[in-house]
């Protein structure tokens, strides 16, 4: 869905400008120092402002990107949030299945949860054993549906994108953050991923 509209279109228009600008300006950079072995200081400073500014733009267009998609993930949260609720309240207490085998006592309290009463049913499956592995057999081809996978259109998908951009970083500062948490967060932004 969010893939075919035409605000999508125009961010990733964006976000490829700026990396061909990115990658222009890191070229033209590395093609002088090479060229020139002395530079002096003012124009290595120069460089790296150059460089700075390109990076910063790529990363706020791809979490300009990442913004655009956050309505459909919270579709997608809102969707099952409900029908979570929905199937706790009509099979709360109703065995939904049989296991052809006693589960070991860790995977019994999933198997058993919101079962009352089964102390001596070590086999008995309760709707949210069944509501999870219906949940991760079916969550890709859900996020396909709503267009929320993380693609090849952001430099670091989902959250890792929203906490490189400038702005956010600026304002993670101004709140007190350091340096390395802001690096950390991102790096667990890139390990988490939409």
């Amino acid at each position: 869905m969010v893939y075919k509209t035409d605000r999508y279109a125009s961010l990733i228009q964006k976000l490829n400008k700026a990396r061909l600008n990115r990658d222009r300006i890191f070229k033209n950079a590395s093609t002088l120092e090479s060229t020139t072995p002395n530079l002096t200081k003012k124009q290595k400073e120069k460089q790296a402002l150059k460089k700075k500014a390109a990076s910063d733009d790529v990363s706020t267009a791809s979490a300009n990107i990442a913004g655009a998609k956050g309505k459909y993930n919270f579709l997608g949260m809102a969707i099952q949030f409900l029908q979570f609720r929905y199937l706790s309240s009509t099979h709360s207490s109703t065995v939904v299945a049989v296991l052809p085998f006693e589960p070991i006592s860790l995977f019994r309290r999933v198997t058993q949860r919101g079962l009352t009463g089964l102390e001596g049913h070590p086999k008995a499956v309760s709707w949210f054993c069944v509501y999870m592995l219906c949940n991760f057999a079916i969550k890709g081809i859900f996020v396909k549906a709503l267009a929320v996978a993380r693609g090849e259109d952001s430099e670091t998908g989902g959250v890792g994108s929203m906490l490189s951009s400038p702005q956010m970083r600026k304002t993670m500062k101004k709140l007190g953050y350091t340096d390395e948490d802001l690096e950390f967060m991102n790096n667990l932004g890139k390990g988490v991923g939409m």
